[in-house]
């Protein structure tokens, strides 16, 4: 499995959003129809919502014991 740093993810996140500007502003300017909006982005959301996953996890440390007890 690949090691993804913070600096990948932001730049992703950041693609991710201005993609979703593009896709606001291109159904805007020719009617906005919300339901074919959505059907357009929605794979931008869930790439978003992965990127998010991804930024809140912590890679475990190698040695390091995973005990609740600590």
């Amino acid at each position: 499995m690949a090691t993804i740093d913070a600096a990948s993810i932001v730049q992703a996140r950041r693609t991710v959003l201005a993609a979703l500007n593009e896709a606001f502003a291109d159904h805007t300017s020719r009617g906005f129809k919300p339901y074919e909006f959505g059907s357009d982005v929605s794979p931008l959301i869930n790439a978003f919502a992965a990127l998010a996953i991804l930024e809140q996890e912590e890679p475990s440390e190698p040695g390091a014991a995973s005990r609740s007890d600590d």
